[in-house]
């Protein structure tokens, strides 16, 4: 309260009346607040480290059978070495780990890849949208854990591979329980869930697939088009350095 007294009893004119030299460095000062604080509504660093889960691909196509053959192809490798060469260079992601993952969108299979990291809200969505950018998707997924999220991310897991015969059945699993797209990663299933929304449909493929399953909360961030060159353009107004390995 002493506080806001004291800083009401600044601007009143009647009591302080600085003069013009003092007035220009008082008009810098609060120039200098308020864009500090519009650069802190945007999600400007400094931010805090959290658990990342990125999910990218290069693909664009018709539904894949064998999505392993593309992930072994010329592109997909190359698509790997792109992901791996900035992703603590650039992009300052902490301890990355990458997977090669197989994805489905509304019924669609396709090859993808799955980045687990420590990452700060703008980096890790500045690093999906600079490669979904560049290869023409239509939008890229992020998912930020945060304890107080309204979102949630649900990992069923086996202890080893599902005794299914592909992922076409696992998939299909996951449209009967009401989900349009998911991501297989060898013995985990990964699905995000705005608001939380499906939490008992989690449950009945838990039951289905006979996995285990973990409920993470966070944030859910699906950036199309618009919001990949906003991300981006937001992550080059500051500058960064990424610590030393």
């Amino acid at each position: 309260m002493m506080l806001w007294a004291e800083r009401r009893d600044m601007w009143n004119v009647d009591r302080y009346n600085p003069g013009p030299m003092k007035r220009s460095i008082l008009g810098l000062m609060l120039i200098g607040v308020l864009v500090t604080s519009a650069w802190a509504q945007k999600g400007s660093p400094p931010e805090k480290l959290q658990s990342t889960d990125i999910f990218l691909t290069y693909y664009k196509g018709p539904p894949v059978a064998d999505p392993a053959a593309y992930h072994n192809s010329q592109p997909g490798m190359d698509f790997e070495s792109e992901l791996q060469s900035d992703d603590d260079e650039r992009f300052c992601l902490q301890s990355p780990q990458l997977a090669r993952t197989t994805g489905v969108w509304k019924g669609d299979i396709e090859p993808s890849y799955w980045i687990h990291a420590n990452a700060r809200p703008t980096e890790a969505e500045a690093y999906a949208s600079e490669h979904g950018q560049k290869h023409r998707q239509d939008s890229v997924l992020v998912f930020e854990a945060s304890a107080d999220g309204q979102d949630t991310e649900y990992v069923l897991s086996w202890r080893a591979a599902p005794a299914l015969t592909s992922p076409s059945v696992v998939f299909e699993a996951v449209r009967r329980a009401g989900f349009s797209a998911a991501t297989l990663a060898r013995n985990r299933l990964l699905i995000v869930d705005p608001k939380a929304a499906k939490m008992a449909a989690a449950e009945s493929l838990k039951t289905a697939l006979g996995a285990e399953l973990i409920t993470l909360r966070g944030r859910v961030r699906l950036l199309d088009a618009g919001d990949m060159e906003n991300a981006l353009r937001l992550y080059d107004a500051f500058p960064h350095s990424c610590p030393t390995h």
